[in-house]
């Protein structure tokens, strides 16, 4: 161990030896400790948040995996929020939910095209089979939904595309 954690680790002892610089370092280590268990690391402040579930199916069939992503629209604060899809279901709990107001929802999705890899990736398992978006644009990039989460409202959402 080097000398200098070995040194540190002898000054944060406790023991009837302890100089009297050591007990000073003991004291405010303990006192900064204690003040950060007490304030917390940093202030939790920010707009309200909702988290919200519900299920997605696209032409009636449960989108089996996909993501859904939900854009504060230009009066609504806060950052962008999302979820995974799997099984046709959702819960955006991440940072504490979706915040207060209205949102862009983009919902995506992929599945494979069937076609191989090239022959140079074949034996690469961490490279996917080719993959296509095959939810339409209008549901994703070009996306018109909006979604309005109100504080005490709703927090079921469910999304039909066709």
């Amino acid at each position: 161990m080097p000398v200098f954690w070995t040194e540190l680790a002898g000054r944060l002892t406790f023991n009837a030896g302890t100089s009297y610089r050591s007990k000073f370092m003991q004291k405010h280590i303990l006192s900064v400790i204690a003040l950060v268990a007490l304030f917390g690391c940093g202030d939790n402040s920010g707009p309200d948040k909702l988290i919200i579930s519900g299920t997605v199916t696209f032409q009636g069939a449960p989108i089996e995996k996909g993501q859904i992503r939900f854009t504060p629209t230009a009066d609504t604060k806060g950052p962008t929020s999302g979820a995974i899809i799997e099984n046709g279901a959702y819960e955006a709990k991440a940072r504490g939910g979706v915040p207060i107001g209205t949102h862009r929802v983009q919902i995506t999705a992929t599945r494979p095209t069937g076609e191989s890899k090239p022959k140079d990736l074949q034996g690469l398992d961490i490279i996917p089979d080719p993959q296509e978006q095959y939810i339409p644009e209008k549901y994703n990039t070009q996306s018109e939904i909006t979604l309005t989460v109100e504080a005490g409202g709703e927090s079921t959402h469910n999304f039909d595309l066709e």
